[in-house]
């Protein structure tokens, strides 16, 4: 699902909060904010992160995971 959130947040420039533990944490955990799901209080400070992150920051991140998706699915992307 995380590859389905990068794909459908190109306009917005979503901020993606991932699990450690997630497979996609391999190839998108570069530029999604990584975290211990079992951490109530790092999951919190991560969505405070992303919230308060800049626009040119989540930009940054967005198109790097955007890039990293559209080169490794089976359709071409935008």
């Amino acid at each position: 699902m995380s590859y389905e959130f990068v794909a459908c947040r190109e306009a917005k420039k979503g901020v993606l909060i991932l699990s450690k533990f997630a497979v996609a944490a391999q190839s998108l955990g570069t530029e999604a904010i990584l975290v211990n799901p079992w951490s109530i209080m790092e999951v919190a400070a991560s969505i405070e992160q992303a919230l308060k992150m800049s626009s040119e920051e989540r930009e940054k991140r967005h198109r790097h995971n955007f890039h990293h998706v559209g080169t490794h699915i089976a359709q071409k992307m935008g």
